[in-house]
């Protein structure tokens, strides 16, 4: 009877710890997720752009809000030699949202840009809008003949990551 209970509580145990490893590697270190939702402090995420970063360089994610706001977070996944960049908050209307966001509507996002680039020798950008990635969004932010490639690189160029 003994060894039963044993059994029982070993089998509780090894489920528990399976739940928080999966929970754990799933949440951290955050690299994305849905958008349109709440941040921390009760503003909306309008969008997200994500770059993978590469050998020499951090990755990051920018979180972009309704309200032109937006927060830039880098990853130390890499454990790069130096100083990892600081995070960065942008105030209210930093970033022309309204316009992004009708830019994102009017644009057909397809799943995967592919321009042939080389992914071992560079970062991947990713765009994260109404809960779908957009991989390789880079190769469209390059092309610079879109009004939403404009935002992109306006956006960018303001949170200082291009």
């Amino acid at each position: 009877m003994k060894a039963i209970k044993l059994k029982a509580w070993l089998v509780v145990i090894l489920v528990a710890g399976i739940f928080f490893v999966s929970g754990w590697l799933i949440n951290y270190p955050r690299r994305g997720g849905k958008t349109n939702t709440k941040a921390s402090n009760s503003v909306t995420v309008l969008a997200e752009i994500q770059d993978s970063g590469s050998t020499n360089t951090n990755g990051w994610y920018l979180n972009i809000f309704t309200n032109g706001g937006g927060k830039l977070t880098f990853s130390d996944l890499k454990k790069l030699p130096g100083p990892m960049p600081a995070n960065k908050e942008f105030s209210v209307n930093t970033f022309n949202a309204s316009q992004l966001e009708k830019d994102l509507n009017s644009t057909n996002l397809s799943s995967s840009y592919n321009c042939g680039r080389s992914v071992s020798f560079g970062s991947i950008e990713t765009l994260i809008y109404k809960g779908n990635a957009v991989v390789g969004i880079d190769c469209y932010i390059d092309d610079n003949t879109t009004p939403l490639a404009n935002d992109f690189n306006t956006i960018l160029s303001k949170a200082g990551v291009n």
